[in-house]
């Protein structure tokens, strides 16, 4: 089974090579000639850059790449690199935690683990094609703390639905990993929103990296916790994080949506 992911990331870094740098990255860099190119071989003749040469070079020079470090834990920025990370964290932690440990469904009341696994990677998929539909359609301060409290209700109510019907608590499952999905969505968009180009790919390592030790804490702890407290109890911890994530995210995530990835 893991021997079988190597596939698909192999045909993926063949596309990955391929791929060229953003345009507004090349105009930083001073290499505006090759973002002009990059833009009328792949978007469209029509299309012109919005900041002159020297006003590139300008932004290009007042962040070089020593100081990159410096600039992202600046006064400026360590509040924004400090929301990408937690917010990344904090949904990975329940979104890879219900999927990988069959133990915990049986604290949700469900019996059937396969059904369970089925329907959750099924809702999975549903919820990550209907949130790129409409994440550009609702504000980010409204969609990424409303997708964090409401994942957070529907699994407290999982978590003490032990009298609800076999359907309602089927349905609430595919509920809760519709919109936990769908948030998801955000995690490829709103750190690269965060910041400028300058500093844009260092915090993206970041905030990559913050989720990767959400996802390692998520496989070594959780069965710990399922075998010493129970699954109730790790159900419990996933609803915590869901909601801390959401208050955090509502008292300083700022809004992204129709800001210039320039500014």
């Amino acid at each position: 089974m893991l021997l079988s992911s190597a596939v698909p990331a192999a045909v993926v870094f063949l596309f990955r090579v391929r791929i060229p740098e953003s345009p507004l990255w090349l105009q930083c860099a001073g290499r505006t000639r090759e973002a002009l190119a990059m833009i009328r071989d792949n978007i469209g003749p029509n299309i012109v850059l919005n900041r002159p040469v020297e006003a590139a070079r300008s932004a290009n020079a007042a962040s070089p790449t020593g100081s990159t470090f410096a600039n992202l834990f600046s006064r400026q920025w360590r509040t924004r690199l400090f929301i990408a990370r937690f917010f990344y964290m904090c949904l990975v932690i329940p979104y890879f935690s219900l999927g990988t440990f069959s133990p915990m469904f049986a604290s949700l009341h469900i019996q059937n683990k396969f059904l369970a696994g089925l329907i959750y990677n099924a809702f999975l998929l549903v919820g990550t094609v209907a949130g790129a539909l409409v994440v550009d359609r609702i504000s980010r301060c409204a969609f990424l703390p409303g997708g964090f409290f409401l994942s957070a209700i529907v699994l407290a109510l999982l978590s003490f639905g032990s009298h609800l019907p076999g359907t309602v608590v089927v349905a609430l499952f595919a509920v809760f990993a519709l919109v936990l999905s769908g948030t998801h969505n955000l995690c490829f968009l709103y750190p690269q929103e965060l910041f400028t180009a300058e500093l844009r790919a260092t915090a993206l390592d970041f905030a990559v990296a913050a989720s990767r030790i959400g996802s390692a804490v998520t496989t070594f702890l959780f069965p710990s916790i399922v075998a010493i407290y129970g699954g109730q109890a790790a159900v419990y911890l996933c609803v915590a994080v869901l909601v801390i994530g959401g208050v955090i995210c509502a008292i300083w995530a700022p809004e992204t949506r129709h800001a210039s990835l320039e500014s």
